[in-house]
């Protein structure tokens, strides 16, 4: 069975968007990661700052 230039490119299209789709979740989860640690630091660092005012 031989396949056309069309379903030739369409599964070239299929293939190198799903490793693209890879690559752009991997930096979402990294940047999310990175902002969930920023805000969780700079929450730790009120508590510790309200806390050592109240003392």
């Amino acid at each position: 069975m031989k396949t056309t230039q069309v379903a030739q490119y369409a599964l070239r299209l299929t293939y190198s968007q799903q490793a693209n789709r890879e690559k752009m979740m991997t930096r979402s989860a990294l940047l999310l990661a990175t902002i969930g640690l920023g805000l969780s630091t700079f929450s730790v660092r009120q508590m510790i700052l309200n806390q050592s005012r109240r003392v």
